[in-house]
């Protein structure tokens, strides 16, 4: 398979497993977990919020203040888990193997051979 299909269909996988996640966080509120979830993005929202410009900041929450905060949290939270799922899916495209053309010995293999009569002599009476 290819660089540019395992990176179409990781990126894929892993939009659909955060938004999975998400759902299930969002159904199912297990405190802990959405803690963790957060937390784990937490870094990249801070870099979001400090490096992007304020204008930025702005559109996204126009009162500015904790709305703005909680915004940059957000995005970096979600591209951090996209990332990581990414990156994750990417690498178990890339264990599967994907072999159209059957073995040369496979069908040879598969064959049904009967029992030679060498080892059924030794039992005869």
């Amino acid at each position: 398979m290819s660089n540019i299909k395992r990176v179409g269909i990781s990126g894929v996988l892993a939009a659909a497993l955060l938004g999975a996640v998400y759902s299930l966080l969002d159904v199912l509120p297990y405190p802990i977990l959405g803690k963790v979830f957060v937390a784990v993005g937490f870094p990249l929202g801070f870099l979001i919020f400090e490096a992007t410009p304020k204008s930025f900041i702005h559109g996204l929450a126009p009162s500015g203040g904790p709305d703005a905060i909680a915004w940059a949290i957000a995005i970096g939270t979600l591209l951090t888990w996209f990332a990581i799922f990414f990156v994750v899916c990417f690498i178990a495209i890339g264990r599967v193997r994907s072999n159209p053309a059957a073995h040369p010995d496979a069908r040879g293999a598969s064959q049904f051979s009967p029992p030679s009569q060498s080892r059924a002599g030794g039992r005869e009476r």
